[in-house]
């Protein structure tokens, strides 16, 4: 008994310290029969003394509730020396039951995968919403109209095998209509399959399997057929498109599969700067520009396009965590290059170097193919575009265009009457509806116009188009063929069709005559000889004149020359802050008038024209100004001292009044002026009413190889360095240009001076007639003076001899 009475009071002081501890130790709770096995294994039952040690020793269990088997967390449980085994998903007792019900459970991150992105070939895709392939924004491949191509390459690493499938993120325009737009995409020649787009708006992904995708450079061509889903002709072509974001479409791949070589550093970074995420450079302040400079051409002729480059302090708090690639540049005892694992598994370049020992990066970072070279044209010689390098071409969209570039000697020059021609070789489909048009061009002047709406069917017979030889310019030059179809009806989707619109044969020939070596210096020439690396960006800042390293480096990344010469000029980029850089010359402008051209949208509001009335009532002479420069009113002081002036006409009132007649003599001269010299309107009178983003100049005629770009504040210079670029190669600008001003939708609008062209070479009776011909083309009344001078200068002997050998009292 005794023994049975102190179990008793054990049980009961035990059950009493359970009561009063239930608030400090948690609660363990046994599910009802039903739901135990699924909380439980089977082997396991809810009154098993070995599970319910098990929980009971987990001192951070929480009290819960008993809850549906679908929620039920799945723990395993079994006696000691029998395992059970068990499929499901795991998780920890302490993750799984000690963390409130609201607070998610921390999800184990999928492995890193970096995107191999594919990327158009140099010369197949440009910046602009253009027929054909262009780039709508950085890292968007756009396809316009009924049928367009382009061709890319994607980098694929040595070790890298293409197990995944090929993705592509596409989508395309409103417009189009989902049933017929499709891309048919080839791999190294091979079809790897077709897509139909379903999707507008938003970017949708695309998988294919990677067919013909080998280690190394892959060319990957992109064919779009698409239609519109209401309407037909050459302004819905426009209106159709399909894009593709390069930074997100390629092969996905481990980081750890890129091997730290060339060839997978060359995809790190194109993996980087393609969807147009800045490459970091990371680089001390005392590091040589020029290495910098070599850095970010090489990244550019590796890349065949021009990265974004950000210099970064070795020791910064702003460094990329997701960069897959950097640059690392570091002064050195010994010149040489490694390749090595950086934070984040970014693949880094370490450059060292020291002033004497440069490395070269040549084999580091080795250029890719460049885009083919604009080619050159013999004057005298019948040239055909298969010598141009033109092949046949044929097109297919309601509105085509081709552009034909070539360059002609920079010491060619014919200004006068003399004939150019094309011997052309074309067919087209004989079903066009009426008016369909075809328009030959040259340097954006239309040549001829040839109707498609007749006759067609088959090749034409050579057709002679003469056109006048002073609408070519020396060096780049730009044949344009283009073609608008309109719809039949127009209200009505384009029917399919089995036939080709129009085809230009590959023997049509270019003849231009010869001329003798003359130059006219101007904007095109200088820009075609211009080297990014050339390039200069002073700043002022609190008097100190600095340089801009960034800007120097977007232009050394885009710009390369397309024509060779010892000479190569030097760009200066400003800002307007820095305008006071730019040698103004005798241009007649002012610095205040650039700046406010590039730093507005529209000029500012005229000031009140009314004039202003003394208190004696008569009509005070005043100046008017722009609101903008207005000062503030004046002061009472100066203010009275204008009311008491006198009424008496005094020497400054009699000259105010024959202000007048000299602003109209010399009104008279500018007339004169502009009569005789090409050219007359004034660069100050041409800028009135204009804005722009930026304007470039060329005003010493002694130094044209000075070139000067005034940029306003809200344009990068990545984007002026491609806007001058393409500038540069659009061969639509034809005449003479020394001034060029980008406008704010992006276009281009230009002003010359019209300088007097200079020979080059000795005159000759063999040259005469040419050299004579563009002087008189140039300034016609100017050779008629001269003219009229010479043939005076010429019988003046006569009529001397004649006075003077006369006998006094003669008649004759």
């Amino acid at each position: 008994m005794t023994r049975l009475a102190l179990l008793a009071l054990i049980a009961s002081v035990a059950m009493l310290s359970s009561t009063a501890a239930q608030d400090l130790a948690p609660q363990i709770v046994i599910p009802v029969p039903g739901t135990a096995q699924n909380v439980l294994p089977d082997s396991v039952q809810p009154d098993d003394s070995v599970a319910l040690t098990a929980v009971a020793v987990e001192k951070d269990i929480i009290p819960v509730a008993p809850e549906p088997p679908q929620v039920s967390p799945l723990i395993p449980l079994s006696p000691t020396g029998a395992p059970v085994p068990f499929d499901g998903p795991i998780q920890p007792v302490d993750q799984a039951l000690s963390m409130p019900r609201d607070v998610p459970v921390p999800k184990v991150s999928e492995p890193v995968q970096w995107m191999m992105p594919i990327v158009p070939l140099p010369g197949q895709a440009v910046f602009g919403n253009r027929m054909g392939a262009g780039l709508s924004q950085p890292g968007i491949l756009r396809l316009t109209g009924e049928l367009a191509s382009v061709e890319t390459h994607m980098i694929l690493p040595e070790g890298v095998l293409p197990t995944t499938e090929l993705v592509l993120m596409l989508r395309s325009s409103v417009n189009n209509h989902p049933r017929d737009t499709r891309v048919d995409v080839e791999i190294n020649g091979a079809k790897a399959g077709t897509v139909t787009i379903d999707n507008m708006g938003t970017f949708k992904e695309y998988r294919l399997a990677p067919v013909g995708l080998v280690p190394g450079d892959n060319r990957i061509r992109f064919t779009v057929q698409q239609a519109h889903r209401i309407f037909c002709g050459a302004q819905t072509s426009f209106g159709i498109w399909t894009e593709i974001d390069l930074g997100t479409s390629g092969m996905p791949v481990s980081p750890d599969a890129l091997a730290l070589t060339p060839a997978g550093l060359i995809a790190a970074l194109q993996s980087q700067a393609v969807g147009g995420q800045a490459i970091e450079v990371l680089a001390d302040e005392a590091a040589d520009d020029a290495v910098i400079r070599d850095v970010s051409r090489r990244l550019g002729d590796a890349l065949g396009y021009a990265p974004r480059l950000e210099i970064l302090p070795f020791y910064t708090e702003n460094m990329d965590d997701t960069a897959r690639a950097r640059i690392a540049i570091v002064p050195g005892d010994v010149a040489r290059t490694t390749i090595r694992r950086g934070t984040g598994d970014a693949i880094v370049l370490q450059i060292e170097y020291n002033p004497a020992d440069v490395p070269d990066l040549a084999a580091i970072l080795p250029a890719m193919d460049a885009a083919p070279a604009i080619a050159s044209l013999t004057p005298g010689v019948a040239t055909p575009l298969s010598a141009l390098a033109t092949p046949t071409f044929v097109g297919n969209t309601y509105y085509f265009r081709k552009d034909v570039s070539f360059l002609l000697p920079t010491e060619w020059l014919l200004l006068a009457s003399q004939k150019a021609e094309i011997q052309l070789r074309y067919g087209f489909s004989e079903d066009l509806p009426k008016g369909s048009l075809l328009l030959v061009k040259m340097n954006g002047i239309t040549i001829q116009s040839l109707p498609l709406d007749k006759d067609g069917g088959n090749i034409r017979p050579l057709l002679q188009i003469r056109f006048m030889a002073n609408l070519l310019d020396p060096g780049l030059n730009s044949l344009t063929f283009e073609m608008a179809v309109p719809g039949e009806p127009p209200s009505m989707p384009c029917m399919p069709r089995d036939t080709d619109i129009l085809a230009v044969m590959d023997d049509t020939t270019i003849f231009v005559p010869t001329s003798p070596m003359m130059r006219q210096v101007d904007l095109q020439e200088s820009l075609a000889l211009l080297d990014g690396r050339n390039t200069v960006a002073p700043v002022v800042v609190d008097g100190t004149q600095t340089r801009a390293l960034g800007a120097e480096l977007d232009f050394a990344a885009v710009i390369t020359p397309m024509l060779t010469s010892s000479d190569s000029p030097v760009l200066h980029v400003v800002r307007p802050d820095s305008a006071g850089l730019i040698p103004l010359g005798n241009s007649g402008v002012t610095r205040r008038a650039l700046q406010m051209l590039v730093n507005q949208r529209q000029l500012p509001q005229m000031a009140a024209l009314a004039p202003a009335k003394p208190k004696d009532g008569s009509v005070t002479r005043v100046a008017f100004k722009l609101a903008a420069d207005t000062p503030h009113a004046e002061s009472e002081g100066e203010g009275a001292r204008q009311d008491q002036a006198p009424d008496a006409p005094s020497l400054m009132s009699s000259l105010a009044d024959w202000l007048p007649s000299l602003d109209g003599v010399k009104g008279g001269i500018d007339r004169v002026k502009a009569s005789v010299f090409p050219g007359g309107e004034t660069l100050q009178t041409w800028i009135e009413g204009k804005s722009g983003q930026a304007i470039l100049l060329q005003l010493d005629a002694a130094n044209p190889g000075e070139l000067w770009l005034l940029a306003g504040k809200d344009i990068s210079t990545a984007e002026l360095a491609r806007q001058v670029d393409a500038f540069r190669r659009d061969g639509s600008v034809a005449g003479q240009a020394h001034v060029a001003l980008l406008r704010h939708d992006g276009r281009w609008e230009t002003w010359s001076d019209n300088r007097a062209p200079r020979l080059a070479e000795p005159l000759s009776v063999f040259n005469l007639r040419e050299v004579l011909g563009n002087y008189a083309a140039w300034s016609p009344p100017l050779f008629t003076a001269l003219t009229l001078i010479f043939a005076l200068l010429s019988v003046t002997p006569a009529i001397i001899y004649v006075i003077t050998t006369r006998r006094k009292g003669s008649r004759i």
